[in-house]
C-alpha cells in the first residue's frame, strides 16, 4: 500500500470485502507500506481488529517477517541498508 496516501469509504469497503474473503479461505492478509492516513482510517473503520494489528506494517521487510512467523520460519529482519518507504517509519 506504499502508494496509497489516503483511503476513503469506497476503499475501506473493498478492503473489508477482501479481508472477509481471506478469512473465509483461512488465509492471512498482511498489509505493508501503510501510510498514516490509511492506518487511521482502517482503525476508525474497525478493520484493524479484523486484519490484526500484527498484520499491518510500514515496510516490506517487517511484513515478510510476519509471513515467515505465520509459516513457522525464522525472521530475517531488516537489511543493514534499510530505508523507510513511508513517512511514519522515518525516525532518522
Amino acid at each position: 500500500m506504499r502508494k496509497v496516501m489516503s483511503i476513503d469509504a469506497t476503499g475501506l469497503n473493498m478492503l473489508k470485502e477482501l479481508v472477509a474473503d481471506y478469512n473465509k479461505s483461512g488465509s492471512k492478509l498482511i498489509l505493508c507500506g501503510v501510510h498514516t492516513q490509511p492506518i487511521f482510517a482502517i482503525q476508525q473503520y474497525g478493520l484493524a481488529d479484523e486484519i490484526g494489528e500484527e498484520n499491518i506494517h510500514g515496510n516490506i521487510d517487517d511484513a515478510l517477517d510476519r509471513a515467515r512467523q505465520i509459516l513457522g520460519l525464522p525472521k530475517q529482519g531488516r537489511p543493514d541498508d534499510f530505508v523507510a518507504s513511508v513517512k511514519r517509519e522515518d525516525h532518522n
